[in-house]
């Protein structure tokens, strides 16, 4: 199973090949238009969450025979619950793209109080352009910290599998997901697949794109995070 976490800068009907490109078996991909949806296979799963008026917002989408269907909805802007399943297969995914604001921390922490219950059910992942790395916590108070972020994962059980297979800290990664006004200069790594313990278990491979392939093709200012997990 791979499963891919992109913010594909809008115009997802323009980047499908990109997407397509990366084999997913389930993708989230932020800063997507609900009309952009038009344009998949038809064979494609898709759920939405976002601006109802023509804005952007968050899609999480099931290739191969994953078939979605939307949870009871989050209050925050936006968290997208989905249950996934392909015949006996079952997974609980939570969809992420914290909106530009002065603190991104606080929405996150209160849909993780929200949707715990969701993501302790079973097999989970949560995966997503959550806008922070912890290397911004430094003369931030305790509740602005993405340090409580992770804290509330490993609470629920849940591990960002970047960190894990890389064996790398937050906050000392060696690759980006985003790059700030598409420069090479300013690289931020702030996108994140989190796995329950049974499921980043059987991580076999986590991937990012390159900028040269992504970013200064224009295609979008972040690159694609991809995870393959070996079948459970």
């Amino acid at each position: 199973m791979r499963v891919v976490a992109w913010n594909c800068h809008d115009r997802l009907d323009r980047k499908l090949p990109g997407l397509m490109g990366l084999r997913p078996d389930i993708a989230v991909v932020s800063e997507v238009g609900e009309a952009d949806l038009r344009a998949l296979p038809k064979d494609v799963s898709a759920v939405w969450a976002g601006d109802p008026q023509g804005g952007k917002g968050l899609a999480v989408l099931g290739f191969n025979g994953w078939d979605l269907t939307a949870c009871p909805p989050c209050e925050e802007r936006w968290f997208l619950p989905v249950k996934a399943v392909r015949q006996a297969r079952a997974l609980r995914v939570l969809g992420v793209w914290t909106l530009p604001a002065k603190d991104y921390v606080s929405p996150t922490v209160r849909a993780l109080a929200q949707l715990g219950d969701f993501l302790a059910g079973g097999e989970s992942l949560c995966a997503g352009d959550f806008n922070q790395n912890v290397r911004w916590d430094s003369g931030r108070s305790a509740p602005r910290r993405f340090a409580h972020v992770l804290d509330r994962f490993e609470a629920l059980g849940l591990t960002s599998v970047w960190h894990e297979h890389r064996a790398e800290t937050h906050g000392a990664e060696t690759e980006a997901t985003h790059f700030h006004r598409w420069s090479p200069q300013s690289p931020y790594h702030i996108d994140y697949v989190f796995a329950s313990r049974a499921l980043a278990a059987r991580v076999r491979s986590v991937t990012l794109g390159s900028h040269a392939d992504w970013v200064a093709a224009g295609i979008s200012d972040h690159v694609p995070l991809s995870v393959e997990f070996e079948a459970g």
